[in-house]
């Protein structure tokens, strides 16, 4: 399942704790189960987002919690635009054979 992983450093981060980060990302692999699809560091700083293919859950925890002394992030499952157009366009079509939805009021 591929995620879309935002991130940033923890609040009040001292220079010291970045240089380590910067130590474990340099000699950080992930681990089995878990592709690297695409990173991203925004320009502005502090933070980015990550793309990634993990086989399991317990994958993405362990490729997470590397950094999570340091850094705090948001992961979410994302699927191609193409195939979430797809899979909307059938709940639609779907939604629409069941007929004219009927609302009731209360008086």
């Amino acid at each position: 399942m591929q995620f879309a992983i935002t991130y940033h450093r923890r609040p009040n981060i001292t220079d010291e704790e970045t240089r380590r980060l910067l130590r474990i990302f340099m000699a950080w692999t992930p681990p089995a189960g878990v592709e690297l699809l695409a990173h991203y560091h925004f320009a502005r700083g502090g933070g980015g987002i990550v793309i990634l293919d993990a086989d399991a859950a317990s994958a993405l925890f362990e490729a997470l919690t590397t950094f999570d002394t340091i850094i705090e992030y948001d992961a979410e499952p994302v699927l191609n635009v193409i195939d979430a157009v797809a899979i909307k366009m059938d709940i639609d079509a779907w939604v629409s054979s069941l007929g004219p939805r009927h609302v009731t009021k209360k008086t």
